[in-house]
This record gives C-alpha cells, sequence and structure tokens, in this order.
C-alpha cells in the first residue's frame, strides 16, 4: 500500500451495505475503517490453506465475469509479440493488478473477494477521455419514493392505480458497455495481473488481452456504463428527465405516467403502477439482486433502510432511517477538563471533528433534517471550540438514541391539484463571523391545504449561512425567503414535467406554492406592490421571491408553526420538535377555530 494516497478508501459495493463493522467499541473511526482495506497477495498466502483456496475461488469467479461480458479479447501469442513489437501499440499496453479483501472485514467468516482492475492512470488517451459520469439528486430521490407513497394509497394523478417500489443493483456493472472510439486514438490492451493467487485460480492464461469493452479501473467506466444505462431505457420508451439526466420516466400509452426511475451508478430505485409492465424491468440488466418493496420486504439504498407501513385503516407509509450506518459509528468524549475550558481544537481534536462532523451532515443531508443545524453552526473553521465539538458529540448520541426516526412517506395525494408550502426561516447574525443561519423546508401537500391542517410529504429541506452579512432581522429573512422560493419554484418545474409531460426547461411552473415566514415585517414587504427598506440590497430577494410568487401565496405564521425553526438555532427542544414534526409532517397555514391558538399550535406540533 506504500505510494497510494488514500489506503482507508473502501472499494464501494452495494452487496457490502448490509455487513456491519466489528462490536470492539474500543477502536477508531479510522482503525475501523482499516478493517476493509485490502490484504495484499503476500500475506493471503501465508493464510490457512483453506482461507487460500477461498481466495483462489473468488479469482475464478472474477475472471468468468470478465470473459462474460466480453470486456477484454486474448490475443494469440503471435498477435501479443507483433503488438509488443511496436513502439506505438507498446505504449498503449496498460498494467492490471488484483485486488483481494475480506469482504467481512474480519469480523466474522472470511468472505474472499477479488477485484481485477486496470492501472487506469496510464491511460495514453486519458487527457482526452470524457470522464464525467452524473448521479440523481436527493430530490430525484424523494420524488421516487413520494409517487411511490401516493400511489401505494392509490392517490397517484388521478390514475386510481397501485404503484410498488422495487430496488436493484446491477451486477458487475463496470464491466459492462463498449469503448466510444471515436475519443481513443487507437486500440488499447490489457496486460492481466501475474500473481501466486491468479495462476492458482488460472484466470486470464493469454499473454495480452484487447480491451473492447468496460473494465474496472479505467477512468471512463463510469461513463461507459451510464452510456449503457441511458441507451437501454431510452430503447424501452424511457423519457430523461431535463434537469436530472439519471431521472427517467415512462409513459404509458393511455398517456398517463406509468413509471418513475433513478440511477445511482448501479443501484436503481423505481415505482410503477399496476399497469406498467414489470418485465421491462427484469430484462434491462443481469441484477445482482432485486427487491420488491412490501411489509414483509424492507429494502436499501445508498446506506438508508426503506421499509413499508401498512396502517390499520389500510393507509400505506414509506419510512426511511439509518438504523445500520448510525448502529456502526462510535460516540466520542473529550479529555477530562477540555470540554470546561473551551479552548480552540488541537490537532486530534480537529481530527475527531472532521469525522464526527461528516458522519452527522451525512445524516443530516439523507434523512435527519433535525441535525442539520447542529452540523452547520457548529463549524466555525480555525475558531472552532471544545465546546463546538462537544456539541456534535451530544448530537451523535442523541441520533444514535432515536435511530429509529427519519423521513416518513404518507398517504399524501401527488396531482395536479398539489401544493407546495415552503417554510423559510433565518436567525440573524448568530452563526460563525456574524453571519445568519437560515433554514429551509418544502413540503408537498393537498390542495385543500390553504383552508385546513393537512399530512404533508418532505421533498426537500436546507440549513446554511446567508450569502452576506445581514445588517438586520429584515434583510436575514429575506435571503432566507429567497432562498425557499428558489427551492420550490424548481420542485415546481420538476414535477411539472412528470404531472404534464412538459420539458422542465421551459420554465412553466403548474403547481400551487405557497410560501410560509413567521416574519411580519418580512411579510408586509412581500405583499406591498413598492416596499420601503433601509437595506437596499434586501430589495433584490423580496422581488425576487414577488417575481415568482403572488400576495396571495404569501403566509404569515407564528413561530410556534414555523418548522423550519429548527433548521437556523442549537437548541435541543427545537430539535426534538422538528424530528417529530419529520416523522409526522402536518403543515397548518390558517388560524385554528380553538380559543387558544398557542395550545392548539404546540398539539399540531407535538403530532
Amino acid at each position: 500500500m506504500k505510494g497510494i494516497t488514500d489506503p482507508d478508501r473502501s472499494d464501494a459495493e452495494t452487496s457490502d451495505d448490509d455487513l456491519s463493522l466489528s462490536n470492539n467499541r474500543s477502536m477508531t473511526r479510522q482503525e475501523q475503517k482499516q478493517l476493509d482495506r485490502e490484504i495484499p497477495w503476500r500475506d493471503i498466502m501465508e493464510l490457512p490453506k483453506m482461507d487460500f483456496d477461498a481466495f483462489v475461488g473468488s479469482a475464478q469467479k472474477e475472471f468468468q465475469g470478465w470473459m462474460k461480458w466480453s470486456g477484454v479479447v486474448p490475443l494469440t501469442s503471435r498477435e501479443a509479440k507483433r503488438v509488443e513489437s511496436n513502439p506505438k501499440l507498446l505504449k498503449r499496453i496498460l498494467k492490471s493488478r488484483a485486488a483481494y479483501r475480506d469482504k467481512a472485514r474480519g469480523t466474522g467468516a472470511l468472505k474472499a473477494k477479488t477485484r481485477v482492475v486496470i492501472i487506469g492512470c496510464g491511460d495514453p488517451d486519458l487527457r482526452q477521455l470524457s470522464r464525467d459520469s452524473p448521479t440523481p439528486s436527493r430530490l430525484s430521490e424523494f420524488v421516487v419514493l413520494a409517487v411511490a407513497s401516493s400511489g401505494a394509497n392509490k392517490l397517484f394523478n388521478g390514475d386510481n392505480r397501485i404503484w410498488h417500489l422495487w430496488l436493484s443493483d446491477a451486477a458487475q456493472a463496470f464491466l459492462q458497455g463498449r469503448q466510444d472510439e471515436s475519443e481513443r486514438s487507437g486500440p488499447i490492451f490489457m496486460r492481466p495481473p501475474r500473481d501466486p493467487i491468479q495462476e492458482a485460480a488460472g484466470a486470464f492464461p493469454a499473454e495480452l488481452y484487447q480491451v473492447v469493452g468496460n473494465c474496472y479501473g479505467l477512468s471512463n467506466a463510469p461513463r461507459v456504463w451510464f452510456n449503457r444505462v441511458t441507451e437501454e431505457l431510452v430503447e424501452h420508451d424511457f423519457h430523461i428527465h431535463s434537469f436530472d439526466k439519471c431521472l427517467f420516466y415512462h409513459v404509458g400509452s393511455d398517456g398517463l405516467l406509468d413509471c418513475v426511475l433513478i440511477v445511482h451508478v448501479d443501484d436503481f430505485m423505481a415505482t410503477f403502477s399496476s399497469s406498467f409492465d414489470k418485465t421491462i424491468l427484469e430484462g434491462l440488466f443481469e441484477w445482482g439482486s432485486v427487491t420488491l418493496i412490501d411489509e414483509d420486504h424492507s429494502g436499501e439504498y445508498r446506506g438508508k433502510e426503506i421499509k413499508m407501513l401498512k396502517k390499520p385503516d389500510g393507509r400505506i407509509h414509506y419510512t426511511v432511517t439509518q438504523q445500520s450506518f448510525l448502529a456502526n459509528l462510535q460516540e466520542g468524549k473529550l479529555k477530562q477538563g477540555r470540554l470546561k475550558a473551551d479552548d480552540l481544537l488541537n490537532d486530534e481534536e480537529i481530527k475527531e471533528f472532521r469525522s464526527v462532523s461528516g458522519c452527522i451532515q451525512w445524516l443530516c443531508g439523507q434523512s435527519r433534517p433535525d441535525l442539520a443545524s447542529t452540523a452547520s453552526l457548529c463549524n466555525k473553521g480555525s475558531e472552532t471550540r471544545t465546546s463546538d465539538l462537544g456539541r456534535l458529540h451530544e448530537a451523535l448520541k442523541y441520533a444514535k438514541l432515536t435511530d429509529t426516526s427519519g423521513l416518513i412517506f404518507g398517504d399524501v395525494p401527488l396531482n395536479r391539484a398539489s401544493c407546495l408550502v415552503t417554510f423559510a426561516d433565518s436567525s440573524w447574525a448568530n452563526a460563525a463571523n456574524y453571519s445568519s443561519q437560515f433554514g429551509v423546508i418544502i413540503a408537498l401537500c393537498p390542495s385543500q391545504v390553504t383552508e385546513t391542517i393537512c399530512n404533508g410529504l418532505i421533498l426537500d429541506w436546507k440549513s446554511g449561512r446567508s450569502p452576506r452579512v445581514c445588517r438586520s432581522t429584515l434583510a436575514a429573512e429575506a435571503c432566507a425567503a429567497d432562498e425557499g422560493t428558489d427551492r420550490a419554484c424548481y420542485i415546481n418545474l420538476v414535477l411539472t414535467e412528470l404531472l404534464y409531460q412538459v420539458p422542465a426547461w421551459r420554465g412553466d411552473m403548474k403547481l400551487a406554492m405557497v410560501q410560509c415566514t413567521d416574519a411580519k415585517s418580512l411579510y408586509d414587504c412581500l405583499v406591498a406592490q413598492n416596499p420601503s427598506v433601509s437595506d437596499k440590497r434586501s430589495m433584490v430577494q423580496i422581488r425576487s421571491v414577488q417575481q415568482a410568487l403572488r400576495p396571495s401565496q404569501i403566509r404569515w405564521l407564528p413561530t410556534i408553526l414555523m418548522v423550519a425553526d429548527g433548521l437556523t438555532k442549537l437548541d435541543v427542544k427545537l430539535r426534538e420538535m422538528l424530528r417529530q414534526w419529520c416523522m409526522f409532517p402536518k403543515v397548518q397555514l390558517r388560524e385554528s377555530t380553538s380559543r387558544s391558538k398557542t395550545k392548539t399550535s404546540e398539539s399540531v406540533i407535538a403530532q
């Protein structure tokens, strides 16, 4: 492993997601990562014969996969000599190596894994190859879940059909696809790996192979695979969403949407109606695993557990949690006396801060909005102190204690009458360098949300710092409102294309939208035709909101109903309220008929 810039980087694979790390909590996070490091073949040679034979078997399986997809073609001895004797072709021979590891990570019975990779950095065409490969946005993932949950309750787009949720991963994805010869200056070749394990397995017997397809290690392997996916889906009449090239949708002969699909490298998540031909999905690729989510079968997608819950009244919900990820995280604590001193972090604590912060950021970006403000506000750059690290430790402990919490996608209609409700809030000058922290949550609600309390589906959220130092609370709230409007308009365009089959780039926003603020001063400015503000730069944000929303679409809410408040402050009570709200999102835009508005509001939040 000498010379490797990042030896702790794991070889990510979907089949590994269900494995757990060691229960020895005395190890650091860095030591846990090292359990997944590559095992040098020389160390394998010293293992017991049973273990050695297991790696030989895995090498044979890997070789069979390479031959199955015909990504490389063996050359005869005469052809190999001709290539090696040609100075130009000699430079186009790429080395390869076999990487070995234990998929069990040293915590149980050996699970030998072999991966043969080409040393792609030596590719003679490296600078002229197209290497970019897209991945879907978080919004696209939640849109699929929203369609699935709405459709499971026969509430999607008025089609009165039952929709299903389908998860899968493609087997040996990076061995599929063909090279784009127009980007290459000539053929490329692979010199196969040579070590005792490969020799014992009888793998890659030829002296030289010509690369004609896709191979692990090539710099353009992800792009070649994605092109293969796109071609296959388009051939089966799927449309590519104009805003997200990893979001595909299928329209039936009746003109109604009947399947929505996203692809993240080799992981697929699709939802389809009862009228869609499921065999189309089954025959797209050779799947490593396929899960049709129901009450008895849960699934996992990109580290998140997805389960179906059926209520006694027949309503169906999908839950999204990250229990497995949290179970493998180790709680930390500061050395005695450090928290009391509240000093700047030392080198060891900085390393710990980055590790814990990264874990929390992954959580709050995927399923736990309630942790977002902690991850953002505790990061103060070079001015970060031990109290900030202590708050991160406390937040991680809280997350582990509430590991069953996450997002609920319930029985909320998703159709042309749906309404997007945006909550935008800000706390003035409470972040580092006098920045203001803003929070935005966007929920999908039924059309009657403007008149009565309704359930909602969370589609997007963000907790961040305003792009400038604000001079007043009004200025900070205006920045938050502008951010919320921008994100809501984008969601509106994405959903418009799915529901109306109108390309999103045309800019037609067909769904209703409502913007909520708890700042009365901002509300007065947003509904005024010619507002007067002392901070003239705030007029830019105000006009930006007014350009997208009419005064009737702006709502003032009391702070108790402003659910985005928990994204702007370091407050454990607000954090707990937001966690509970994310599990059961309810939206109230009108004053309750109850005599006590405050008590009614508190009961809504508690639900």
